[in-house]
């Protein structure tokens, strides 16, 4: 549950005490312009946030003691368990 209120890309807000599942999706591919692909989510996406500002002030939904300003910490995987993290 969200203990703050979350601004979101294009002006959206997700309110306090709202229950969200957060998701953090790196492409980091120099070599490709462009990629095509899905993501299945178990259920309704709220929002998005991939402005810099905006993604900086969803920090606290993150898994303590994940560096997410390296995306070489996905690199070759397809998932992670938090678990595993």
């Amino acid at each position: 549950m969200l203990s703050r209120r979350l601004h979101l890309d294009g002006g959206g807000i997700i309110a306090v005490g709202t229950r969200v599942s957060s998701q953090y999706i790196v492409f980091d591919a120099p070599s490709l312009m462009s990629a095509t692909g899905s993501i299945l989510f178990s259920g309704p996406v709220l929002g998005l946030a991939s402005a810099r500002g905006v993604l900086a002030r969803t920090d606290f939904l993150g898994v303590p003691g994940v560096d997410y300003q390296k995306p070489d910490i996905t690199r070759n995987r397809t998932s992670h368990r938090l678990d595993q993290l």
